[in-house]
């Protein structure tokens, strides 16, 4: 797997030469597969976290896990607590998206990283191209997650879930359910 996806992030240019990356890591499955990989991979990275504080202890938990992670493999964490009010107003998993991206904008210019990565994957891909069919979108909608959008990059975007669960039972890759994003799913 580690071949493929240094072989993904050259092919698509993903990564800028002698550059650090901020990856979005919240815990999950696909989160820590990235990140072991662009370690493996030898890529300089940081780590950002945001805490949405929408399940309580679990929230923290998420948070000083991948915290730990981070003092393990000494990478520099960024943790962001979202104040709940503020997902109070609107389409929650809209404005939980938008503050997320503002935030890993915001410490990617603070910390000099050239780009962003999140562990979006090929089932993500798949499920937003049908999300968007099914509303009826025109051309422009028709090419869902793109490996690269700025300073937003997916080196994961060619995995499977499946490709992704296999490499952590093989690897031992320790991560946190992540009930966030079917509460997402849920409600919106």
């Amino acid at each position: 797997m580690l071949n493929r996806f240094i072989d993904y992030i050259s092919a698509k240019k993903l990564i800028l030469p002698n550059s650090t990356t901020l990856l979005a890591v919240s815990g999950g499955k696909d989160s820590m597969v990235m990140a072991d990989l662009m370690l493996k991979g030898g890529y300089p990275i940081h780590i950002g976290h945001i805490n949405h504080h929408l399940r309580g202890k679990e929230s923290e938990a998420d948070a000083k896990f991948v915290q730990t992670f981070c003092e393990k493999h000494q990478v520099p964490y960024h943790q962001y607590d979202i104040d709940p009010y503020l997902l109070t107003h609107g389409n929650l998993q809209d404005r939980a998206r938008q503050i997320r991206y503002d935030k890993l904008t915001i410490w990617a210019n603070e910390y000099k990283c050239e780009q962003i990565a999140t562990a979006h994957h090929l089932d993500d891909r798949i499920e937003t191209f049908l999300m968007y069919i099914m509303r009826g979108t025109g051309l422009n909608g028709l090419s869902s997650i793109l490996p690269k959008n700025e300073k937003i990059i997916r080196p994961l975007l060619w995995a499977t879930t499946d490709e992704i669960t296999s490499y952590i039972d093989k690897d031992g890759i320790a991560y946190r359910e992540e009930a966030y994003n079917e509460l997402l799913r849920l409600i919106g």
